[in-house]
């Protein structure tokens, strides 16, 4: 039984892996929209960026990263959200979604705080860069641990990397983005983190 809490502008839905069989778990796989090799994911650490790169042979899934993960979704488009928390919770991924800056603040810094936190970079109320650094200042504030922050942007040439840094981002995706490239993401904040 999958667990949806249906979600109006400003609040947030938590939704949790289903028992009911789906195209994951059938063995089946949603086709891939990029090759592993042309992945843009950047690390933005020590005032210099850093690119991922995947070799042409490391293709084998990484379903597993995702497994009890507890991630926020900051996402303003309502689509593109159910596509992602569909995608993760078949993966068996725990979702929190929300729908602007504010709310990702707020979802944050909830006592179940989550593992990674993925973040729309234009979003209303509050874009994903002023969220990201209201995070970073409240973390610090509280003295609670940073949770890693991968910003999700269309906008690859526009993408300001100082602008993240400083927000305290740790990584950004350009959209569109494969679950291959997002476990791979995560999978190096999480390293980064430890």
């Amino acid at each position: 039984m999958a667990f949806l809490f249906r979600k109006s502008r400003t609040t947030s839905s938590l939704r949790a892996p289903s028992n009911e069989p789906d195209e994951a778990s059938q063995g089946k796989r949603p086709p891939a929209t990029a090759s592993p090799a042309s992945i843009d994911l950047r690390c933005l650490e020590n005032s210099q960026s850093v690119a991922w790169q995947l070799s042409s042979s490391s293709n084998e899934s990484r379903d597993d990263i995702f497994k009890g993960l507890h991630i926020l979704l900051a996402e303003d488009d309502e689509v593109v959200g159910e596509l992602f928390c569909d995608n993760l919770i078949s993966r068996g991924a725990l979702i929190q979604h929300v729908l602007d800056g504010n709310s990702a603040c707020s979802a944050a810094l909830e006592q179940n705080r989550p593992s990674v936190i993925l973040m729309d970079c234009q979003m209303p109320v509050m874009d994903g860069f002023a969220a990201a650094q209201h995070i970073r200042t409240e973390e610090a504030s509280r003295g609670l641990r940073a949770v890693p922050i991968i910003a999700l942007t269309a906008l690859a040439r526009e993408f300001d990397q100082h602008h993240s840094q400083a927000a305290g981002i740790n990584a950004y995706l350009v959209k569109p983005v494969t679950m291959f490239e997002l476990g791979y993401a995560i999978e190096q904040v999480l390293k980064a983190k430890d």
